[in-house]
């Protein structure tokens, strides 16, 4: 998986900080992602989501998971624009 800092990780950031859920249209009006297509964004989610690092809880409804949260805490380690996660699975 390619995680995009410009996108994924703002992503992962706001999914780990909401209270429940994040939806995509929430993120899409976020600061961060508001200058992208709000298609795009949701295209991001289900890419997010099918490498495991969020889980659709219903329609349009996603939360973090464990793994998630590992690619998040490593982002910060590694400080790259993008980067390449290998996580076992």
């Amino acid at each position: 998986m390619n995680i995009r800092r410009t996108t994924h990780i703002p992503i992962l950031t706001m999914a780990r900080d909401a209270d429940e859920h994040l939806t995509p249209a929430h993120a899409a009006d976020s600061p961060e992602l508001d200058h992208l297509n709000k298609n795009y964004i949701h295209r991001q989610f289900s890419e997010l989501a099918e490498w495991g690092l969020l889980v659709r809880v219903e329609r349009g409804k996603y939360t973090i998971t464990e793994r998630g949260r590992e690619v998040l805490s490593r982002s910060d380690e590694i400080g790259m624009p993008d980067f390449e996660e290998r996580l076992t699975a």
